[in-house]
């Protein structure tokens, strides 16, 4: 796939409303595997789910997080081809999907030689479709391996000049982000690159009545994901008291409790909340109106389901003394 023949990438990293590029990209993608079915179910692990095949799919029609990635992988690529003679470029991109869809497409806009794609899929057929894809678009450089990509030798035995992985959920909760974080972040050579640079998720509150989840008061960020922070997050977990705004004491509106999400994908290229599907806020709960509690207790693993996250409201009196140590004060 040369540039002149697709211009479909073209238009997305040019930037503007990215709409229709990225549902002709959808288009184009899925035309390279008519024929074939992509089955295979999701999958439970430990550290998080690998999305189905199809699940993966969808993924693609949310605009503004597919033209996102695929500008911030675009720029670190360019980034470290600028730094670097080595050719080609080592990319790996974890957890790719049946089309490699934040990194196959790129490889248009680079010279023969500059590029080596190692893609990666639990799924079978996601990696039997990649193939194709591949082939559709004449790109001779991507290589496909099926497996779990924190545990496969091939894998594990190479260093890499940029990694992705878009292996994410509202939260940092049900996919494996974090954990594929801590793992392969040794394997990102010292001037390579790392997508998406981090992952930002913070604790608010909204009003009750309102369908459009406004925040009412920031409570306090919750955990700060890149590749330097990744193993504490996964050993530690997520458990962090906050002191509820002096703001809320007196005033009785009900309000529920959101964790919104934010992506520092590269660069310049950020995802904010609710600025694509991906990073839409997620509501636990209600906090109670009377009487005001003082604290907010939340715990949970990165990767966990929604299902398995703690929310305790208490008084400052409820806290105990390690806890005590962890409370973030909130601004009046």
């Amino acid at each position: 796939m040369r540039s002149d023949e697709y211009p479909i990438v073209r238009h997305i990293l040019d930037g503007g409303s990215p709409k229709a590029h990225v549902f002709h990209l959808d288009v184009l993608l899925n035309g390279t595997s008519r024929g074939h079915a992509l089955l295979g179910p999701t999958m439970y692990m430990d550290h998080g789910r690998a999305i189905s095949p199809l699940g993966a799919i969808r993924c693609i029609a949310d605009v503004n997080r597919t033209a996102t990635f695929l500008r911030g992988v675009h720029e670190a690529i360019r980034d470290v081809l600028a730094r670097t003679r080595r050719r080609p470029l080592q990319v790996l991109d974890a957890g790719c999907g049946p089309y490699a869809a934040l990194t196959l497409p790129l490889l248009s806009q680079f010279d023969e030689g500059q590029i080596h794609l190692d893609c990666v899929d639990m799924h079978p057929s996601s990696c039997e479709q990649v193939v194709r894809t591949a082939r559709a678009f004449r790109q001779e450089c991507v290589h496909v391996i099926c497996g779990d990509v924190m545990r496969h030798p091939e894998v594990r035995r190479r260093l890499y000049d940029v990694i992705v992985t878009e292996t994410l959920y509202s939260a940092l909760l049900q996919e494996p982000q974090a954990a594929i974080t801590a793992s392969l972040a040794p394997l990102v050579r010292p001037d390579g690159a790392w997508v998406p640079a981090s992952v930002h998720v913070r604790a608010y509150l909204a009003d009750r009545s309102s369908r459009e989840n406004v925040e009412t008061e920031h409570v306090g960020q919750i955990a700060a994901l890149s590749p330097a922070s990744a193993q504490e997050l996964v050993e530690q977990g997520i458990d962090r008291t906050f002191a509820i705004p002096r703001s809320v004491q007196h005033d009785e509106r009900e309000r529920k409790l959101m964790l919104g999400t934010s992506i520092d994908v590269y660069g310049a290229h950020m995802l904010r909340e609710e600025g694509a599907l991906l990073t839409s806020a997620a509501p636990f709960g209600r906090m109670p109106v009377a009487p005001r509690p003082e604290t907010v207790h939340i715990r949970y693993r990165p990767g966990g389901e929604v299902d398995e996250v703690k929310i305790e409201w208490g008084s400052s009196d409820d806290v105990s003394e390690s806890s005590r140590r962890r409370i973030s004060s909130s601004p009046p």
